[in-house]
């Protein structure tokens, strides 16, 4: 399912972001360059922000927590599973996973396949040359367009204090205390994510290859990934959290899906985002098939009605759904994507229900020659269809008319149940014919 989320959130008291202090005990909160636009003219402004890499470091942190209570925990990188070390590749060919097996570095898939933390947050191996985009991307957070010129910056004094083995602050001299300053800000700040979580463990070198995962773990990171916005939007993020825990609050939470790829929406920052946000995802609804959900939250409940008014009129077919909270909004998203990775993984079990669906045994050799590894894939995934397959082929090898006329119904029929019944039907036709063979061949031996 493709995400693609915009909103606003309060964060109060927070230096989540900070750029070292030089050597001079001062410690510089992060600010940028942005452009506003007043009575017509443009001017520069510089803001304190939080950095896109930041917020990916600690989504990072939250995907991990979450993926490690799958049963997947030995697909992650082993500086992912034991630290939450944001994913590097060292020099080398070879990298080590959670369980300390080293994996091959050469090609994309091979990667996809042992490292949950590099198919979703991307990765750089320099010594084979392979790599790949994050499919998961985010913004810087910057203070809203409203309150942007009223934002403040201040100092505070901190102090480290040394004791000695009787709990008494030694001299001064002898460095036991230390003084120094770090800088805090409180705002709102608009944010901008976009999830390609389609990609999960497809290899984008090769779009049209196979994808490496199982639908269980392709569920499991999917799922990992939506979770892992929890920790992130409720304020566990950044730096300096254990002496400036900022003090959060989810302000307006807006996240578009769709099986198919969506245009990003507009950033938080801006005043406008919200009405310009719902234009976009309308405009391409009205130019497209596409089914799109959106679900939104706002903490003030008239403002929640005014979302849910720009996002439903009388000419939008958008779902939009409202909730009271934005942990239940993610918890329904996961719950959402879970159910489109197993659909999508249906579709590409279909395509080879219909490369087997053949007239002849020559053409079902064709088709294997090049169809191997996704029929392996299929036995893996779901063996049912694997024996749907086999059923079939004894099926068309057989001169029995009756499993031949049950075979051919299979290959029309559409439904779960008919498909159910038929491949049962199928089973014991062929299994009494086994047997009757062989009580044929017993009386053949004993005369």
């Amino acid at each position: 399912m493709f995400l693609r989320i915009t909103g606003r959130i309060f964060l109060n008291v927070q230096s989540m972001n900070a750029q070292g202090g030089g050597g001079t005990n001062y410690i510089e909160i992060t600010k940028v360059p942005i452009i506003l636009k007043s009575n017509g003219n443009y001017k520069p402004c510089e803001v304190p922000a939080i950095s896109g890499n930041m917020i990916k470091h600690y989504h990072f942190v939250g995907f991990t927590e979450r993926f490690k209570q799958t049963p997947y925990a030995q697909n992650l990188t082993w500086d992912a599973s034991r630290a939450y070390v944001a994913l590097r590749f060292d020099r080398g060919k070879t990298a080590k996973k959670a369980n300390g097996q080293e994996i091959s570095l050469q090609s994309e898939g091979e990667i996809l396949s042992h490292f949950a933390d590099a198919d979703l947050h991307g990765f750089l191996a320099p010594d084979t040359q392979c790599r790949r985009e994050s499919i998961l991307k985010f913004s810087f957070f910057v203070p809203v367009e409203e309150f942007v010129e009223e934002v403040e910056v201040k100092a505070v004094v901190h102090n480290r204090v040394d004791v000695d083995e009787e709990g008494k602050i030694p001299p001064r001299e002898e460095g036991a205390m230390m003084f120094f300053k770090r800088e805090y800000t409180s705002a709102p700040y608009g944010f901008l994510m976009s999830f390609d979580l389609p990609y999960s463990g497809l290899t984008l070198a090769s779009m049209n290859s196979p994808n490496v995962l199982g639908v269980l773990e392709r569920q499991s990171r999917v799922k990992s990934a939506i979770l892992g916005l929890m920790d992130l939007l409720s304020g566990r993020a950044g730096a300096s959290l254990s002496r400036a825990f900022p003090a959060a609050k989810v302000e307006e939470l807006i996240v578009a899906s769709s099986e198919e790829p969506l245009p990003a929406l507009v950033h938080g920052f801006y005043k406008d985002y919200a009405e310009q946000s719902a234009k976009i995802l309308k405009a391409y609804k009205s130019l497209s098939s596409t089914d799109i959900t959106v679900n939104l939250y706002a903490r003030n409940s008239q403002r929640k009605s005014e979302l849910e008014q720009m996002l439903k009129d009388s000419q939008s077919s958008l779902e939009v759904k409202v909730f009271d909270d934005f942990i239940s909004l993610l918890s329904d998203a996961e719950k959402s994507a879970e159910e489109v990775i197993a659909s999508m993984a249906m579709k590409e079990l279909k395509e080879i229900q219909e490369k087997v669906s053949l007239q002849s045994k020559e053409e079902i050799k064709k088709v294997l020659e090049n169809w191997q590894n996704l029929l392996a894939k299929a036995q893996e995934i779901y063996p049912a269809i694997w024996e749907e397959y086999n059923l079939l082929e004894q099926s068309m090898e057989s001169e029995d008319k009756d499993l031949k006329k049950l075979a051919d119904e299979l290959r029309e029929a559409n439904s779960t149940e008919k498909r159910t019944e038929l491949i049962k039907a199928l089973r014991e036709g062929i299994e009494k014919k086994k047997n009757k063979k062989k009580e044929e061949e017993g009386e053949g031996s004993g005369s």
